[in-house]
């Protein structure tokens, strides 16, 4: 089955968080280009992400930060 990616306003309905949250989490290294997301050529081209991918770095980032 392949991967369905999602628009920024998608994503940040999806997992119930901001569109600035998802900024803050991709510029301090938590959510990566080509795992969780991609984006189309040139600087100001929409970012399409992967829900699943996401959700699990998300998971992976709350279960560090318990232990």
């Amino acid at each position: 089955m392949s991967e369905q990616y999602v628009s920024t306003i998608q994503l940040c309905d999806e997992i119930g968080l901001s569109r600035d949250s998802v900024n803050k989490l991709r510029r301090d290294g938590v959510l990566i280009p080509g795992r969780d997301f991609y984006r189309g050529h040139g600087r100001r081209a929409p970012m399409f992400w992967s829900v699943d991918s996401v959700v699990q770095a998300l998971r992976s980032r709350t279960a560090l930060a318990e232990t």
